[in-house]
């Protein structure tokens, strides 16, 4: 199993792309990647095929193959690639933890194509798992259509309840996102 930091988005509603986003003088994906270390995953970045690294880029990096597509072709360049099954987590997650990444690695199994997280009866499904037998769906798929959440409706989905209070899976989205989080 691999790690794939999602990174690869224009960052609109930021108004800069993510993976440019610092938090006390540390790059948000670089606070992913040794999250990912930490559970025992080596971490790859995940970027458009015309995107620049950040300057101080050390990790292995899965360019898109195809832009536009969202975070469906990123799994899928990550699978072609690796040939392994993949986990996926977005550079945004601030409050992610090794013990949560653990969590999924010990529910995915063999007959599961994708594990991902629920919190308070609302679906997550990032960070996640992703099989390495989904290749070839996904890249049907993304054809016609890039709904991960139509996409894994007739999948082998195990879906793992979060219980913990608090916002474990918060991501920042916007500018306001990111300072009412350094607030907390």
């Amino acid at each position: 199993m691999i790690g794939l930091i999602l990174a690869g988005g224009y960052g609109r509603r930021m108004g800069r792309e993510k993976v440019q986003l610092e938090i006390e003088g540390v790059p948000l994906y670089m606070r992913v990647a040794q999250t990912l270390k930490n559970a025992g995953v080596s971490p790859h970045l995940s970027l458009r095929s015309d995107q620049t690294p950040p300057a101080d880029f050390t990790l292995p990096v899965i360019r898109d193959f195809e832009d536009g597509k969202g975070p469906l072709q990123a799994i899928l360049a990550a699978l072609q690639t690796s040939g392994r099954d993949v986990l996926v987590v977005p550079c945004d997650l601030p409050n992610l933890n090794e013990q949560h990444l653990v969590k999924l690695m010990d529910a995915f199994q063999d007959e599961s194509d994708v594990v991902h997280f629920s919190q308070e009866g609302e679906l997550h499904f990032f960070p996640s798992i992703w099989s390495k037998q989904l290749i070839n769906a996904i890249a049907q798929h993304i054809q016609t259509d890039l709904s991960i959440r139509r996409f894994i409706k007739d999948l082998r989905v195990r879906t793992i309840p979060l219980s913990e209070s608090g916002e474990p899976l918060i991501n920042l989205n916007t500018p306001e996102d990111l300072e009412k989080w350094k607030k907390q």
